[in-house]
């Protein structure tokens, strides 16, 4: 049995560095393992009165996402927040268009925005929803972007509405994540944003007046 007292003397001297680099190392796995899986937070609401779909979505993920959660929980209304994207095409009468074929009717949706930030979102659809009466509500988002969002939403809605979080069906594997060039942009950038958002901890986003009705 190797004792302390004769372990080589360039580890004995060095022992502190060592340990300290390998709880460096083992932090890093760890984090590298959990940095996708802490993001995701997945609810299966069985009843909800409106319905958000995210902002940043130009392939129509989180719409379709919000469709089947409308359909699913007989929500009077599917709202879709808008970015203000510019470009050669009307986004609105797209996305329109495109949550029409599957088969939300026209007078069921509305259009908010624009919007720079989740935050703005959280505060725009606290303001729609206490003014609506609501106080059950879904929100569809990326898988990446759902523990984020939906702590934004609680804060701004506060404890009397109940909101549910529902990830889109998109290509993004949080137990691989690293593997990808997208997968890494998405999680590094919602980190950032995630530590950005800490402030919200002590005043929650604020509610904004909307004119969009009911």
């Amino acid at each position: 049995m190797t004792s302390e007292g004769s372990a080589p003397s360039w580890i004995r001297r060095h022992r502190a560095v060592l340990i300290a680099v390998g709880l460096v190392v083992l932090v890093a796995v760890l984090w590298v393992v959990f940095a996708a899986r802490v993001l995701v937070r997945s609810d299966a609401p069985d009843r909800a009165q409106v319905v958000f779909s995210l902002s940043g979505d130009p392939l129509g993920f989180r719409l379709r996402a919000a469709a089947d959660v409308m359909r699913d929980t007989g929500a009077e209304r599917l709202v879709v927040l808008s970015g203000g994207e510019g470009g050669i095409y009307d986004w609105e009468q797209v996305a329109e268009e495109f949550l029409q074929d599957e088969g939300i009717p026209a007078d069921e949706l509305r259009f908010m925005g624009p919007v720079r930030s989740t935050a703005d979102e959280a505060g725009l659809a606290a303001g729609y929803v206490e003014r609506c009466g609501w106080t059950e509500v879904a929100v569809a988002t990326s898988p990446y972007h759902t523990r984020r969002a939906g702590w934004l939403f609680e804060r701004a809605m506060g404890d009397d509405v109940t909101v549910s979080v529902v990830p889109s069906e998109e290509p993004f594997d949080a137990g691989s994540w690293w593997r990808t060039d997208a997968a890494r942009e998405s999680v590094l950038l919602e980190w950032i944003k995630g530590v950005s958002a800490l402030p919200y901890l002590l005043v929650a986003p604020e509610a904004i007046d909307t004119d969009v009705p009911c």
